[in-house]
């Protein structure tokens, strides 16, 4: 009976990898040992094979990493001719009767990458260079640009960072999405240094320190990123380059920056199609396809799936209105989402998705898809989205961008922690007045803005929902209160009374009792900072029978604090002790006098530490009211301020405070 030789064998056997060319690390398989193993014969034997092979132009011979190895060794693949060999082989196989075994056909993501040894030749003299020039590479969308980048990094041994600027991007979330990079190759120490705030120059200390050789890619010329980018990158060392992939070769803004290098990728040659067609086991004329694709890989690719000509707009309109319903809506998640979506949601996986941790389509296929579809049917695709991110940032975006603003309030205030650590003003800078977000989400951003002293920033947010508050709701109404209690911790008193009255005269008119009790609390603590004792009372007064009404706890037991503030202002000690007690008693204490005047020296510390700005001791400030309430067995007060003490110490950035207050929060046991 006949049977394969044992070249055929090898030849078969190593068909199993064409699609690995371009990998970085492959099995052992493809080593001399492994061919040998596989085919059955001596290691001696498979070397004496695989050198006639190489030598008839059927085997290419590289040096590659083995998985699970330390070093690079020989491995071998299959060239043009050896794929040719291949068919021979299984058409020899079927007319003589002999089984070959089923050799698994390649993954539909593993990449298949031919040609631009000229382009890796100018990446491989730009990335060896002690310099600090930033490489531009550039080419019509679909021509390879970033996948030419990915595969340097991988024939080199070079880690490639790649970073698409998205329309909320700054700084802040390049260097986050480089944290989770790195830590995911267990270089985790720029994560750690950045969760609890973020600084550039030890961004650029711990990157310069920590990593040998690295390529930072960044896809868009966004200013506002491009422009810090480029200012921490002078700061790096010269093993870290920087590299911008763009569509022309001038697209980058008119920023001060280093010396740029310019490197084309252009479309594939008819050799390289031709290469190209092959390794996908195609059956196409390679002359057809660059008439009617240009040589562009993307348009190849829809070419071998279309079989059809027409540009790539034909092309993807064709594909758009091949979709199922099911597939159609789900592209629309991946086009509004970027790459945070799982990999598996699609019914069946179609061309132009990127798998790398996620989907992301390409540019023109998200354009098309997006102008394609329906308000609603937008709408739809953001709120899928977020219950699909594991980002709180992305899940409170898609809601503000869905309308959903009930829902990104409930995020906003279930996990504001995960978010001000490194997000807040990221989110802050997209609140602004062009953006769907209800007056109330605005106002609710001021309670996140002025704990960490940044009183500008939360003034805009209370003048913006003011403005588009309806006059004379509640939301109005609190946003003058806010506004109030801004210029008051400002100390422009005369501005700050102002709002207050307003609050006041429309909390009376509309039967807003609460709203009235915090106006007239909060009048009565100015006016007791203008040393007004008597006008403070009287307000204070107003403001204590209106929180007995709403029976709101919270309110009374701070009112009385600063009643006891009046007292101790008149000189009255036993009176002031008295209030302090009561507002312990309220607050679920037994009280000792230890605790009352301890919990009033701090909230006397928290105003005037407001007042001057002082935001590292108005965090232990915060601490310290945690520590009492904690003691006397309020839990849910310590956690309230336990947790404002520690938001507040990380968007200040300082690293010991924060430290002091985490193991404060250890020791008391709040969560």
């Amino acid at each position: 009976m006949a049977e394969l030789t044992v070249g055929q064998r090898i030849i078969l056997h190593l068909s199993r990898f064409t699609g690995l060319i371009s990998e970085y690390e492959v099995p052992e398989d493809m080593a001399q040992e492994g061919v040998a193993k596989a085919c059955g014969i001596s290691r001696s034997h498979a070397a004496v094979e695989i050198k006639r092979l190489k030598e008839k132009g059927l085997l290419a011979e590289e040096l590659r990493h083995i998985k699970g190895g330390r070093s690079r060794r020989k491995v071998y693949f299959l060239t043009e001719d050896g794929i040719r060999g291949k068919l021979a082989v299984l058409k020899f196989a079927e007319e003589k009767g002999i089984d070959t075994g089923s050799a698994p056909a390649r993954k539909k993501s593993e990449r298949i990458f031919v040609g631009r040894e000229n382009e890796l030749k100018a990446l491989k003299e730009w990335a060896d260079t002690d310099d600090k020039t930033v490489l531009n590479i550039y080419g019509q969308p679909g021509s390879g640009r970033t996948a030419l980048l990915r595969y340097f990094g991988e024939r080199e041994g070079i880690m490639v960072f790649i970073h698409e600027i998205r329309e909320i991007d700054s700084l802040r979330a390049v260097i986050l999405h480089l944290a989770d990079f790195l830590a995911a190759r267990k270089i985790s120490r720029l994560k750690k240094s950045i969760e609890h705030g973020y600084d550039s120059g030890e961004v650029s200390y711990i990157l310069s320190s920590g990593i040998k050789k690295m390529i930072i890619g960044i896809r868009g010329t966004d200013e506002e990123v491009v422009a810090p980018l480029l200012s921490l990158f002078k700061g790096l060392s010269d093993g870290i380059k920087l590299a911008f992939i763009t569509e022309g070769a001038e697209e980058l803004p008119a920023v001060e920056r280093p010396a740029i290098k310019y490197l084309e990728v252009p479309s594939l040659s008819v050799g390289e199609v031709r290469e190209l067609l092959i390794r996908k086991g195609a059956g196409a004329d390679a002359d057809a396809v660059m008439r009617e694709t240009g040589g562009n890989p993307l348009l190849i690719e829809a070419f071998l799936i279309e079989r059809g000509g027409g540009g790539i707009d034909e092309v993807m309109g064709r594909m758009i209105e091949g979709m199922s319903g099911e597939d159609r809506k789900n592209m629309l998640v991946i086009a509004v989402a970027g790459n945070s979506i799982a990999p598996d949601m699609l019914v069946s996986p179609l061309p132009f998705v990127i798998r790398e941790g996620g989907l992301r389509l390409h540019p023109l296929m998200r354009e098309k898809l997006l102008q394609g579809a329906s308000d609603e049917e937008i709408r739809e695709a953001h709120i899928a989205a977020a219950g699909l991110s594991d980002s709180p940032l992305d899940r409170l975006l898609h809601f503000l961008r869905a309308g959903e603003s009930e829902r990104a309030s409930g995020v906003l205030r279930r996990e504001i922690g995960d978010i001000t650590e490194n997000h807040l003003y990221l989110l802050s800078d997209i609140m602004d007045e062009d953006t769907a977000v209800t007056p109330e989400l605005k106002l609710l951003m001021t309670d996140y803005l002025l704990p960490s002293g940044d009183w500008d920033r939360a003034l805009e947010f209370c003048e913006l929902a003011l403005k588009q508050a309806e006059q004379g709701s509640i939301t109005w109404v609190r946003a003058l209160i806010r506004m109030g209690k801004i210029y008051g911790m400002r100390m422009d008193l005369d501005v700050a009374e102002e709002y207050y009255r307003k609050a006041v005269e429309v909390s009376r008119r509309k039967m807003y009792i609460r709203e009235e009790a915090v106006a007239q609390r909060e009048w009565g603590a100015v006016l007791l900072k203008r040393r007004n004792v008597t006008d403070a009372k009287k307000h204070l007064g107003i403001a204590l029978d209106l929180a007995m009404m709403v029976k709101d706890e919270f309110l009374l037991s701070r009112i009385m604090v600063d009643k006891g503030n009046v007292k101790l202002a008149s000189e009255d000690v036993e009176g002031a002790f008295s209030y302090y007690t009561s507002s312990l008693v309220v607050a679920g204490d037994s009280t000792t006098p230890e605790k009352t005047y301890s919990l009033a020296i701090c909230y006397k510390k928290i105003e005037m530490f407001e007042a001057m700005g002082n935001m590292n001791k108005l965090a232990l400030t915060y601490m310290d009211c945690a520590r009492i309430y904690r003691e006397i067995g309020n839990t849910s007060r310590a956690a309230y301020y336990g947790h404002m003490a520690l938001n507040l110490a990380r968007n200040i950035g300082s690293e010991v405070t924060t430290r002091k207050i985490e193991e404060r929060m250890k020791d008391l046991d709040i969560n």
